[in-house]
């Protein structure tokens, strides 16, 4: 029954089955015929470099849209800096060549040299469309500011021009001039100088200028070295390029006109006016006004006129100084008429490293020693003194007379690390430890110095550990007045007499 059941359905299966597989066939066949059917063609790929060179643009509207473009040439269109600028910013990836404006011309942004008729108006702000300049040469030469300010803009650029002078050609780089062959009118001149802005001298022949004219030029150009013939007095012309000038045979009758044409000396180190006139404030205030030379003229101190230069002063020195460095200008003489006060003109001579002011009672304080810090060699003895804190600003001395005042303080002193000897006998100190802080001290007199005899030993004890070649003399009973002891062999007294121009004492076998 199920065998018949079968038999009676199997026909039908089978002929469903056939129809089922011819229409899966047949489905197949069109899908495959529609994949593989032509499609739509793909739109052309858009360029990403255009060539528009000498195309006729006016406009660049429709590129701005064209931000695929990585290059762009532009050259011989009549486009402006504003169409570029809009280009730049709607391409900022695309390198853009075009023909920039100057004035009625146009050059290729590209370019790496430009020479020019003329500076336009313009020409400071078009130059930054030329990324690539290096050299800009001008027919005719811009003036100053405009050259000024095209150099700080454009550092990189070079700028060239030249300047006719005189029937001849200079290159706007021209730094010296040698005009001594030429007829120079001083107004022509100044009228080219802003053209020349890498000029730095000028040589001229042996004209004379007025001297109002030539204050007037280098005023205007104070970089500039003037080399020319000078009327600095009514009986002296000078060439302006001299390193050192004597005026003591000459007379200066105006210390400020005088000044005033000093600045036509820019070379100048070293001017002696010994007897030329002025006084000492019209010098110090041309010393002030030109630090670079070295003022020179005859100064007074008490009764000595003295050169400003003078590297040694003495009041034991009645005479003459050495080298005609001064003398002393009177026949009476007293130690007890100078006052501190007198020696106030010493600030004046700036060559000083030796004063002996020895002696002087009624002197009062040595605050004028303020002034010279330079000071190598010192004596101050018999002077009366209670203070010497001033001296704590003399750091170069090595030499140093303090006998015979009234101390009882000189640790000023330890700020004086380079003194070697040193003469404190006779005073009233209550210590001697600052001698221990004075790391170079060769000859250290404490005669009747106020200290007592254990200070004494205690600190000779310690000075011949720390110095063991330093002679120490500090006898609580010989006074030794007359020094014999200290000067005998002493470096820095034999090179002070020297300075000073007096005869080293107590030098002999026997005392002299």
């Amino acid at each position: 029954m199920i065998k018949q059941v079968i038999m009676m359905h199997s026909k039908p299966i089978c002929k469903r089955l056939s129809k089922l597989f011819l229409f899966a066939l047949c489905f197949g066949a069109l899908c495959i015929f529609t994949a593989c059917a032509p499609g739509d063609v793909p739109a052309a790929q858009a360029p990403t470099t255009l060539d528009l060179r000498d195309a006729g643009l006016t406009d660049v509207s429709d590129l701005l849209t064209q931000t695929q473009l990585v290059s762009l040439d532009l050259r011989g269109n009549a486009l402006f800096a504003a169409d570029f600028d809009a280009l730049r910013a709607a391409l900022p990836d695309c390198d853009i060549l075009w023909s920039v404006p100057l004035g009625d011309a146009r050059f290729d942004s590209n370019a790496t040299t430009l020479s020019l008729d003329a500076v336009t108006d313009d020409l400071e702000a078009m130059l930054a469309y030329f990324p690539a300049l290096s050299t800009v040469r001008l027919s005719s030469a811009p003036d100053s500011a405009t050259a000024a300010a095209l150099r700080a803009r454009y550092s990189a650029v070079q700028f060239l021009w030249d300047v006719e002078l005189f029937g001849l050609t200079y290159p706007e780089s021209t730094q010296a001039l040698d005009l001594s062959a030429a007829q120079v009118d001083l107004s022509a001149l100044k009228s080219k100088l802003d053209q020349l802005p890498a000029l730095k001298q000028i040589t001229f022949g042996d004209e004379a200028y007025p001297l109002q004219d030539q204050l007037a030029l280098a005023k205007a150009y104070p970089s500039i070295d003037f080399i020319w013939n000078v009327q600095l007095l009514e009986d002296l012309s000078v060439r302006s390029d001299i390193t050192e000038l004597d005026l003591q045979k000459y007379k200066v009758p105006d210390a400020a006109a005088f000044s005033d044409a000093l600045v036509l000396f820019p070379n100048l180190t070293l001017l002696d006016m010994c007897g030329a006139g002025p006084d000492d404030d019209e010098m110090a205030a041309m010393r002030a006004r030109y630090p670079a030379i070295k003022f020179v003229w005859y100064t007074r101190v008490s009764n000595w006129i003295i050169r400003t230069d003078i590297k040694g002063f003495s009041t034991g020195n009645r005479r003459k100084f050495p080298d005609g460095y001064g003398w002393y200008a009177s026949s009476k003489f007293s130690y007890t008429s100078i006052r501190s006060s007198d020696f106030e003109n010493l600030k004046y001579c700036t060559d000083l490293i030796a004063l002996d002011v020895g002696h002087c009672t009624s002197i009062g304080d040595v605050e004028f020693l303020k002034h010279h810090p330079q000071l190598i060699y010192l004596d101050i003895a018999l002077c009366d003194l209670t203070d010497i804190s001033v001296l704590a600003d003399l750091r170069e001395l090595i030499y140093l007379n303090i006998m015979y005042n009234y101390l009882t303080d000189v640790t000023p002193l330890k700020n004086c690390p380079k003194l070697r000897f040193v003469n404190a006998s006779n005073n009233n100190l209550t210590s001697a430890d600052t001698f221990l802080e004075l790391p170079v001290l060769e000859r250290l007199w404490l005669n009747c110095s106020g200290l007592s005899d254990k200070q004494l030993a205690a600190l000779t004890e310690k000075l011949t550990q720390q110095l063991p070649d330093i002679t120490i003399k500090a006898s609580q009973r010989n006074p030794e007045y007359a020094m014999s002891y200290w000067r005998k062999g002493n470096e820095g007294y034999l090179t002070v007499q020297a300075l000073y121009g007096l005869r080293a004492q107590h030098q002999g076998t026997k005392k002299d």
